[in-house]
Protein backbone atom coordinates (compact mmCIF):
# COMPACT_ATOMS: atom_id res chain seq x y z
CA UNK A 1 0.00 0.00 0.00
CA UNK A 2 1.59 3.61 -0.70
CA UNK A 3 2.50 5.66 2.09
CA UNK A 4 0.71 8.44 1.17
CA UNK A 5 -2.63 9.26 2.85
CA UNK A 6 -5.26 11.22 1.41
CA UNK A 7 -7.72 13.77 3.14
CA UNK A 8 -10.81 14.95 1.25
CA UNK A 9 -12.80 18.24 2.18
CA UNK A 10 -16.67 17.64 2.29
CA UNK A 11 -19.59 19.62 3.87
CA UNK A 12 -21.24 17.29 6.86
CA UNK A 13 -24.80 16.25 6.29
CA UNK A 14 -25.53 17.56 2.59
CA UNK A 15 -26.42 15.29 -0.52
CA UNK A 16 -25.60 17.01 -3.25
CA UNK A 17 -23.52 16.45 -6.63
CA UNK A 18 -20.97 17.81 -5.38
CA UNK A 19 -20.49 15.54 -1.91
CA UNK A 20 -21.68 12.58 -4.41
CA UNK A 21 -18.63 13.24 -6.48
CA UNK A 22 -16.05 13.80 -3.28
CA UNK A 23 -17.17 10.52 -1.83
CA UNK A 24 -16.66 8.84 -5.24
CA UNK A 25 -13.41 9.79 -5.39
CA UNK A 26 -12.31 8.50 -1.82
CA UNK A 27 -14.08 4.99 -2.57
CA UNK A 28 -12.35 4.73 -6.04
CA UNK A 29 -8.79 5.81 -4.11
CA UNK A 30 -9.77 2.96 -1.18
CA UNK A 31 -10.15 0.61 -4.03
CA UNK A 32 -6.90 1.16 -5.32
CA UNK A 33 -4.86 0.60 -2.17
CA UNK A 34 -4.96 4.25 -0.79
CA UNK A 35 -5.48 5.27 2.61
CA UNK A 36 -8.33 7.69 2.52
CA UNK A 37 -10.43 9.72 5.54
CA UNK A 38 -13.29 12.18 4.85
CA UNK A 39 -13.20 15.21 6.64
CA UNK A 40 -16.11 16.55 6.77
CA UNK A 41 -16.29 20.67 7.40
CA UNK A 42 -18.09 23.56 7.57
CA UNK A 43 -15.02 25.56 5.97
CA UNK A 44 -14.67 27.50 8.44
CA UNK A 45 -10.51 28.82 8.55
CA UNK A 46 -11.51 30.27 12.09
CA UNK A 47 -12.93 27.06 13.82
CA UNK A 48 -9.25 25.15 12.59
CA UNK A 49 -7.14 23.79 16.06
CA UNK A 50 -2.85 23.71 15.21
CA UNK A 51 -1.07 21.36 16.67
CA UNK A 52 1.97 19.04 16.86
CA UNK A 53 2.68 15.53 16.85
CA UNK A 54 5.45 14.01 19.05
CA UNK A 55 7.64 13.19 15.61
CA UNK A 56 6.76 17.07 15.01
CA UNK A 57 4.48 17.04 11.94
CA UNK A 58 1.91 19.83 12.06
CA UNK A 59 -1.50 18.74 12.53
CA UNK A 60 -4.80 20.46 12.16
CA UNK A 61 -7.78 19.44 13.95
CA UNK A 62 -11.26 19.45 12.58
CA UNK A 63 -14.65 20.32 14.17
CA UNK A 64 -16.56 17.22 14.75
CA UNK A 65 -20.26 16.78 13.88
CA UNK A 66 -22.52 14.26 14.92
CA UNK A 67 -23.20 11.94 12.19
CA UNK A 68 -21.95 13.86 9.24
CA UNK A 69 -22.69 11.11 6.58
CA UNK A 70 -25.16 10.87 4.95
CA UNK A 71 -27.35 7.78 4.49
CA UNK A 72 -27.23 8.26 1.24
CA UNK A 73 -23.24 7.93 0.98
CA UNK A 74 -22.79 5.48 3.98
CA UNK A 75 -21.67 2.91 1.18
CA UNK A 76 -18.87 3.95 -0.51
CA UNK A 77 -17.67 3.20 3.22
CA UNK A 78 -14.97 5.74 3.50
CA UNK A 79 -13.44 6.62 7.29
CA UNK A 80 -13.98 10.06 8.21
CA UNK A 81 -11.79 11.67 11.04
CA UNK A 82 -10.77 14.99 12.35
CA UNK A 83 -7.40 15.46 12.40
CA UNK A 84 -5.11 16.14 9.33
CA UNK A 85 -1.71 15.32 9.47
CA UNK A 86 -0.43 18.14 7.70
CA UNK A 87 3.25 16.25 6.06
CA UNK A 88 5.00 15.74 3.18
CA UNK A 89 2.90 11.94 2.69
CA UNK A 90 -0.42 13.97 2.99
CA UNK A 91 -2.98 14.66 0.12
CA UNK A 92 -5.27 17.04 1.01
CA UNK A 93 -8.46 17.54 -1.69
CA UNK A 94 -10.14 20.82 -1.24
CA UNK A 95 -13.96 21.19 -3.33
CA UNK A 96 -14.02 24.63 -4.84
CA UNK A 97 -16.42 26.48 -2.61
CA UNK A 98 -13.41 27.20 0.15
CA UNK A 99 -10.38 28.32 -1.82
CA UNK A 100 -9.40 30.36 1.52
CA UNK A 101 -8.16 26.47 3.07
CA UNK A 102 -5.70 26.42 0.37
CA UNK A 103 -3.01 28.25 2.03
CA UNK A 104 -3.57 26.48 5.91
CA UNK A 105 -1.94 23.42 4.99
CA UNK A 106 2.06 23.58 5.18
CA UNK A 107 3.84 20.56 4.36
CA UNK A 108 1.08 18.48 2.45
CA UNK A 109 -0.16 18.45 -1.55
CA UNK A 110 -2.98 20.24 -2.46
CA UNK A 111 -5.70 19.46 -5.08
CA UNK A 112 -8.11 22.44 -5.92
CA UNK A 113 -11.44 20.42 -7.36
CA UNK A 114 -13.74 22.60 -9.63
CA UNK A 115 -16.77 20.51 -9.59
CA UNK A 116 -18.68 23.70 -9.97
CA UNK A 117 -17.17 26.46 -12.13
CA UNK A 118 -19.39 28.93 -11.21
CA UNK A 119 -19.61 28.34 -7.59
CA UNK A 120 -15.95 28.28 -7.91
CA UNK A 121 -15.41 31.68 -9.62
CA UNK A 122 -17.74 33.28 -6.82
CA UNK A 123 -15.94 31.71 -3.91
CA UNK A 124 -12.32 32.72 -5.19
CA UNK A 125 -13.49 36.24 -5.87
CA UNK A 126 -14.97 36.96 -2.56
CA UNK A 127 -11.66 35.29 -1.09
CA UNK A 128 -8.53 36.91 -2.46
CA UNK A 129 -9.31 36.97 -5.88
CA UNK A 130 -7.75 34.86 -8.92
CA UNK A 131 -4.30 37.38 -8.79
CA UNK A 132 -3.48 35.61 -5.30
CA UNK A 133 -4.95 32.08 -6.34
CA UNK A 134 -2.93 31.49 -9.43
CA UNK A 135 0.10 32.29 -7.01
CA UNK A 136 -1.28 29.53 -4.45
CA UNK A 137 0.69 26.25 -4.81
CA UNK A 138 -2.01 23.69 -5.68
CA UNK A 139 -3.25 21.23 -8.60
CA UNK A 140 -6.17 22.56 -10.00
CA UNK A 141 -8.63 19.66 -10.91
CA UNK A 142 -11.75 20.00 -13.56
CA UNK A 143 -15.06 18.02 -13.01
CA UNK A 144 -15.81 19.65 -16.76
CA UNK A 145 -14.62 21.03 -19.73
CA UNK A 146 -16.34 23.95 -19.06
CA UNK A 147 -14.92 24.15 -16.20
CA UNK A 148 -10.99 23.90 -18.08
CA UNK A 149 -11.74 25.94 -20.72
CA UNK A 150 -13.13 28.66 -18.55
CA UNK A 151 -9.66 28.42 -16.21
CA UNK A 152 -7.77 28.75 -19.30
CA UNK A 153 -9.47 31.88 -19.99
CA UNK A 154 -8.47 32.86 -16.57
CA UNK A 155 -4.69 32.26 -17.14
CA UNK A 156 -4.95 28.87 -15.23
CA UNK A 157 -3.90 26.86 -18.38
CA UNK A 158 -2.72 23.72 -16.43
CA UNK A 159 -6.01 21.81 -14.67
CA UNK A 160 -6.56 18.14 -15.11
CA UNK A 161 -9.91 16.30 -15.84
CA UNK A 162 -11.28 14.51 -12.79
CA UNK A 163 -14.79 14.19 -13.53
CA UNK A 164 -17.07 11.57 -11.04
CA UNK A 165 -19.66 9.06 -12.27
CA UNK A 166 -23.55 8.95 -12.81
CA UNK A 167 -24.23 6.12 -9.35
CA UNK A 168 -26.47 3.42 -10.51
CA UNK A 169 -28.33 4.13 -7.06
CA UNK A 170 -29.66 7.29 -8.91
CA UNK A 171 -30.96 5.33 -12.28
CA UNK A 172 -34.17 2.64 -12.84
CA UNK A 173 -32.50 -0.23 -14.45
CA UNK A 174 -34.28 -2.46 -16.72
CA UNK A 175 -37.02 0.37 -17.87
CA UNK A 176 -39.82 -0.76 -20.28
CA UNK A 177 -39.71 2.18 -22.43
CA UNK A 178 -43.40 0.70 -23.62
CA UNK A 179 -45.04 2.05 -19.84
CA UNK A 180 -43.37 5.64 -20.31
CA UNK A 181 -46.08 8.48 -19.84
CA UNK A 182 -46.36 11.59 -22.70
CA UNK A 183 -44.68 13.18 -19.40
CA UNK A 184 -41.67 16.34 -19.47
CA UNK A 185 -40.53 16.58 -16.11
CA UNK A 186 -37.58 19.71 -15.50
CA UNK A 187 -35.77 21.26 -12.41
CA UNK A 188 -36.37 24.26 -10.00
CA UNK A 189 -33.08 25.75 -11.73
CA UNK A 190 -34.74 25.91 -15.11
CA UNK A 191 -38.29 26.47 -13.72
CA UNK A 192 -39.25 29.34 -15.45
CA UNK A 193 -38.37 28.57 -18.84
CA UNK A 194 -39.78 25.40 -18.65
CA UNK A 195 -43.26 27.22 -17.26
CA UNK A 196 -43.24 29.69 -20.31
CA UNK A 197 -42.57 26.44 -22.88
CA UNK A 198 -45.53 24.18 -21.38
CA UNK A 199 -48.39 26.17 -23.30
CA UNK A 200 -46.52 25.46 -26.38
CA UNK A 201 -46.73 21.81 -26.43
CA UNK A 202 -49.73 19.95 -27.02
CA UNK A 203 -51.02 16.30 -25.08
CA UNK A 204 -48.11 16.30 -22.93
CA UNK A 205 -47.94 16.52 -19.32
CA UNK A 206 -45.33 18.75 -17.24
CA UNK A 207 -44.37 18.03 -13.65
CA UNK A 208 -41.74 19.79 -11.72
CA UNK A 209 -39.03 17.94 -9.85
CA UNK A 210 -38.62 19.29 -6.52
CA UNK A 211 -39.28 18.00 -2.86
CA UNK A 212 -38.96 14.30 -4.17
CA UNK A 213 -37.15 11.65 -2.38
CA UNK A 214 -34.41 10.10 -4.93
CA UNK A 215 -36.69 6.59 -4.89
CA UNK A 216 -39.48 9.23 -5.85
CA UNK A 217 -36.98 11.13 -8.55
CA UNK A 218 -35.91 8.15 -10.29
CA UNK A 219 -39.72 6.70 -10.32
CA UNK A 220 -40.44 9.93 -12.63
CA UNK A 221 -37.45 9.37 -14.69
CA UNK A 222 -38.53 6.03 -15.37
CA UNK A 223 -41.90 7.41 -17.02
CA UNK A 224 -41.26 10.50 -18.22
CA UNK A 225 -40.34 10.65 -21.86
CA UNK A 226 -38.67 14.00 -22.02
CA UNK A 227 -36.37 16.08 -19.57
CA UNK A 228 -35.80 19.61 -19.85
CA UNK A 229 -32.84 21.87 -18.08
CA UNK A 230 -32.43 25.45 -18.83
CA UNK A 231 -30.39 26.03 -15.65
CA UNK A 232 -27.30 27.26 -15.27
CA UNK A 233 -25.24 24.31 -15.40
CA UNK A 234 -22.51 25.53 -13.48
CA UNK A 235 -20.73 21.91 -13.95
CA UNK A 236 -21.49 18.77 -15.49
CA UNK A 237 -24.35 18.06 -14.03
CA UNK A 238 -26.35 14.92 -12.62
CA UNK A 239 -29.81 15.54 -13.11
CA UNK A 240 -29.53 15.30 -17.16
CA UNK A 241 -27.21 12.39 -17.24
CA UNK A 242 -29.84 10.65 -14.65
CA UNK A 243 -32.28 11.20 -16.81
CA UNK A 244 -30.87 10.11 -20.25
CA UNK A 245 -29.64 7.06 -18.39
CA UNK A 246 -33.82 6.75 -17.40
CA UNK A 247 -34.01 6.44 -21.31
CA UNK A 248 -35.18 10.45 -21.57
CA UNK A 249 -34.74 12.69 -23.96
CA UNK A 250 -32.64 15.57 -23.05
CA UNK A 251 -32.95 19.24 -24.06
CA UNK A 252 -31.09 21.72 -22.48
CA UNK A 253 -30.41 25.81 -22.82
CA UNK A 254 -26.97 26.98 -23.43
CA UNK A 255 -25.72 28.08 -20.25
CA UNK A 256 -22.59 26.61 -18.60
CA UNK A 257 -21.59 23.12 -18.83
CA UNK A 258 -24.52 22.51 -21.23
CA UNK A 259 -22.92 24.75 -24.08
CA UNK A 260 -20.16 22.05 -24.25
CA UNK A 261 -20.69 18.72 -26.48
CA UNK A 262 -17.82 17.17 -24.13
CA UNK A 263 -20.16 17.80 -20.93
CA UNK A 264 -23.34 17.39 -22.52
CA UNK A 265 -23.39 15.36 -26.08
CA UNK A 266 -26.11 15.54 -27.42
CA UNK A 267 -27.24 17.19 -30.76
CA UNK A 268 -27.56 20.26 -31.06
CA UNK A 269 -31.24 20.97 -31.89
CA UNK A 270 -31.83 20.02 -28.78
CA UNK A 271 -29.78 22.86 -27.05
CA UNK A 272 -32.12 25.81 -27.41
CA UNK A 273 -30.68 29.59 -27.51
CA UNK A 274 -33.17 31.16 -24.78
CA UNK A 275 -31.27 34.77 -25.58
CA UNK A 276 -34.50 35.57 -27.95
CA UNK A 277 -38.07 34.87 -28.09
CA UNK A 278 -37.67 30.56 -28.08
CA UNK A 279 -40.31 28.98 -26.50
CA UNK A 280 -42.49 27.83 -29.62
CA UNK A 281 -39.82 26.80 -30.82
CA UNK A 282 -38.42 24.62 -27.81
CA UNK A 283 -42.29 23.76 -27.56
CA UNK A 284 -42.31 22.00 -31.12
CA UNK A 285 -39.36 20.24 -30.90
CA UNK A 286 -40.52 18.91 -27.06
CA UNK A 287 -43.82 18.14 -28.22
CA UNK A 288 -42.32 15.90 -30.77
CA UNK A 289 -39.81 14.36 -28.77
CA UNK A 290 -42.83 13.15 -26.81
CA UNK A 291 -45.26 12.31 -30.01
CA UNK A 292 -42.24 10.72 -31.53
CA UNK A 293 -40.38 9.33 -28.44
CA UNK A 294 -38.44 6.17 -30.07
CA UNK A 295 -37.49 7.99 -33.04
CA UNK A 296 -35.64 10.55 -30.88
CA UNK A 297 -34.43 8.60 -28.46
CA UNK A 298 -31.83 6.61 -30.78
CA UNK A 299 -29.88 10.51 -30.98
CA UNK A 300 -29.10 9.77 -27.44
CA UNK A 301 -27.63 6.24 -27.83
CA UNK A 302 -24.03 8.40 -27.48
CA UNK A 303 -24.73 10.09 -24.42
CA UNK A 304 -25.94 7.49 -22.86
CA UNK A 305 -22.63 4.77 -23.75
CA UNK A 306 -20.97 7.46 -22.58
CA UNK A 307 -22.65 7.51 -19.22
CA UNK A 308 -22.35 4.24 -18.93
CA UNK A 309 -18.78 4.20 -19.14
CA UNK A 310 -18.44 7.11 -16.47
CA UNK A 311 -16.96 4.82 -13.93
CA UNK A 312 -14.46 3.27 -15.89
CA UNK A 313 -13.52 6.94 -17.09
CA UNK A 314 -13.04 7.84 -13.66
CA UNK A 315 -11.11 5.23 -12.90
CA UNK A 316 -8.72 5.76 -15.67
CA UNK A 317 -8.24 9.72 -14.35
CA UNK A 318 -7.66 8.73 -10.85
CA UNK A 319 -4.81 6.52 -11.39
CA UNK A 320 -3.33 9.07 -13.97
CA UNK A 321 -3.59 12.06 -11.46
CA UNK A 322 -2.86 10.12 -8.11
CA UNK A 323 -0.87 7.13 -8.86
CA UNK A 324 1.12 9.71 -10.93
CA UNK A 325 1.63 11.94 -7.91
CA UNK A 326 0.72 14.72 -10.31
Amino acid sequence: MSQEYYYILCPPHAMTGGPEALHQLGNKLIKLGKTVYMIYFHGSADEIVYSHTVNHDRVLIIPQYDAPVHDAYKHYGIPYTSCIVDNARARIIIPEIWPHLIDKFLGAKIYFWWLSYDYGYQAVESNKGFDVFRSLSHVNLAQSAYAQKKLELLGIAQSYILSDYTSPNNVCLNIDRSTKKNLVIYNKKGQFEAERIAPYVKNCNFELIANMSPEQVRNKMADAKAYIDFGPHPGMDRMPREAAASHCCIMTGLRGSASYFEDVPIPSMYKIDTSGDYFEHAGNIIEDMVLNYDRHLKNFDFYRKKITSESTVFECQIKSIFLADI
